[in-house]
């Protein structure tokens, strides 16, 4: 038995967004149906109000489809890359 990969929710179409949005799915469903990039390591990204802001802005004018590790993410302490170059902090 194959596990189909969950497709990335940035990368769905303003038309697949609205189809959600009308059949009333909550970011529940969404976390559970859909992956967030794997460069990103906000805890919980897809979650709505509580997630990333850019990643989950359903509307058609939003940055979600600028949303990669060189784009608009390269900004974020919680992209990969940036994450990973970050200083140890002793505690």
């Amino acid at each position: 038995m194959t596990i189909e990969p969950k497709p990335y929710f940035h990368e769905l179409s303003q038309t697949e967004v609205d189809q959600l949005i009308q059949e009333k799915t909550t970011w529940e469903m969404v976390m559970d149906r859909y992956a967030q990039p794997d460069w990103c390591v906000y805890q919980d990204a897809l979650s709505g109000i509580y997630g990333c802001w850019t990643l989950t802005d359903l509307s058609p004018t939003s940055n979600r489809s600028q949303v990669s590790p060189t784009g608009i993410c390269k900004l974020c302490d919680d992209c990969k890359p940036k994450y990973e170059s970050r200083p140890e902090i002793s505690q």
